[in-house]
């Protein structure tokens, strides 16, 4: 990779496995993302992408969650669980790619998919008229709840 990958970056981890960090309008419509977890350095984070590509055989792109050290991530961590921010550079990548018509799928580990949900959350409270039916979210060890979703996303 030739750009450092900082807080809210977007990665492109291409069907090759190939790494790159892109801009906004370079991710395709209808793209599968993936947020990493509490604490987890860059290097691991993209690790964690090229495995899910390598199943997957699709491209796929990670937002990173970067980290502040554990105290402080795990801090943002409860903070999230609650539905207060505190990572608003990804929670803000991932609107904004919303907002594009971009993702079609998104997947979150632990911190990652509370970071999703708070992305989604805001995004129903900022413009309710989006369509929340045309996302898919899988998260995997996240402590989610129903009050962390937009209502027509569970309905």
């Amino acid at each position: 990779i030739k750009k450092e990958v900082t807080a809210g970056a977007i990665v492109k981890i291409g069907k090759n496995g190939e790494l790159s960090v892109v801009d906004l309008e370079d991710v395709k419509p209808g793209s599968a993302i993936f947020t990493n977890g509490v604490s987890t350095h860059s290097k691991y984070a993209l690790d964690q992408a090229r495995a899910i590509q390598q199943d997957t055989q699709k491209e796929l792109y990670l937002v990173y969650n970067g980290t502040d050290g554990k105290e402080t991530d795990f801090k943002n961590a409860l903070n999230n669980a609650f539905g207060k921010s505190g990572n608003e550079k990804a929670i803000d990548t991932i609107k904004n790619l919303l907002l594009g018509d971009k993702v079609n799928l998104l997947l979150g580990h632990s911190q990652g998919g509370l970071i999703q949900s708070l992305a989604l959350k805001s995004l129903e409270e900022t413009n309710p008229k989006f369509n929340f039916r045309s996302v898919e979210l899988f998260t995997f060890g996240t402590p989610i709840h129903q009050d962390l979703l937009p209502k027509d996303f569970i309905n």
